[in-house]
């Protein structure tokens, strides 16, 4: 498949969403990040660089919770008690994000964590967030779905355009047979420098683009273990991609 000359860009509807400000619900979002290993995107100011990291433990006596070392490990030096730090993950496709100031650091057998007081406001939106992995180069996509009573078999193969723990975004040969709210056994995502990525998934909108290909935006369906652990190598070797791109331009 030829890369378009131009890509799509994805379809960004209006945000859609509340802020939860009850520290109880803000607690149990938290505790939900930490139980699905999501990943959190950190971003320092004033100078926006984004971070990967994790949620390691939520302390609600403490109204506090602490995550794992920042990845790349120069966000360690920077990062420093008193900051306020702007985050961004995903649950269950579900974006997420808000800002809290950072209580203190520490090191535990030699790696990083840091202490973070609960957020005054949590911004849930309704939707697969902004903050995904562009993809690099050429990686192909391929989506199997069996056949149904109702609905024959389907293959249909495309590229990632952009990858989070959401959720996909895909370019697909314009004209192929698939429609919002299509459910598909299987996408199978290969980059073998990362791994490979075998989940089902649910087809939430297209947009037709420019020439030959149509974007596809989808959310990952109950993704197992394994499938979950791929896509955060995936994102966070894109992520480092990215930075990388940053610090080259």
């Amino acid at each position: 498949m030829d890369t378009p000359e131009h890509a799509v860009q994805p379809y960004e509807p209006e945000d859609i969403g509340e802020f939860i400000r009850f520290p109880k619900r803000i607690a149990q979002l938290l505790e939900q990040i930490e139980e699905t290993r999501a990943l959190l995107t950190v971003v320092l100011l004033p100078k926006p660089q984004r971070y990967m990291s994790a949620v390691l433990r939520v302390d609600r006596g403490q109204h506090a919770f602490y995550i794992d070392e920042l990845n790349p490990k120069t966000g360690h030096e920077r990062l420093h008690a008193g900051m306020q730090v702007r985050f961004f993950t995903a649950l269950r496709g579900v974006a997420i994000a808000f800002n809290a100031r950072v209580q203190g650091k520490g090191e535990h057998e030699g790696v990083g964590f840091y202490r973070i007081a609960f957020p005054e406001e949590l911004h849930y939106r309704q939707r697969r967030g902004h903050f995904r992995a562009r993809a690099v180069g050429q990686i192909p996509v391929q989506l199997d779905h069996e056949a149904r009573e109702d609905q024959p078999a389907l293959s249909i193969s495309g590229m990632l355009h952009d990858i989070s723990t959401g959720g996909v975004g895909l370019l697909i040969p314009e004209g192929s047979a698939i429609e919002a709210e299509s459910v598909f056994d299987r996408c199978a995502i290969e980059a073998p420098e990362w791994g490979f990525i075998r989940s089902p998934l649910r087809i939430c909108h297209l947009v037709p683009g420019r020439g030959k290909y149509t974007f596809v935006g989808a959310e990952w369906l109950e993704p197992d273990r394994l499938a979950r652990s791929a896509i955060e190598r995936f994102v966070l070797a894109l992520e480092r991609e990215d930075l990388k791109r940053q610090g080259n331009g």
